[in-house]
């Protein structure tokens, strides 16, 4: 691959991986940005995972 190399997006699903380069590439990004930007710490993860445990 002729450098600089272009972002690529990975999919795992049950048929196989898929790859995916720029520019289609960029909403997996995004995507995992918004994720990592709305999700939990450590500490309230598990504090969330006990209340779910209690209402089992």
């Amino acid at each position: 691959m002729p450098e600089p190399f272009p972002d690529v997006a990975q999919i795992n699903t049950e048929a196989g991986v898929l790859y995916v380069e720029m520019p289609e590439a960029a909403r997996f990004a995004e995507a995992y940005t918004r994720l990592e930007k709305d999700a939990l710490d450590v500490d309230d993860s598990r504090a969330f995972i006990k209340r779910m445990e209690q209402l089992e």
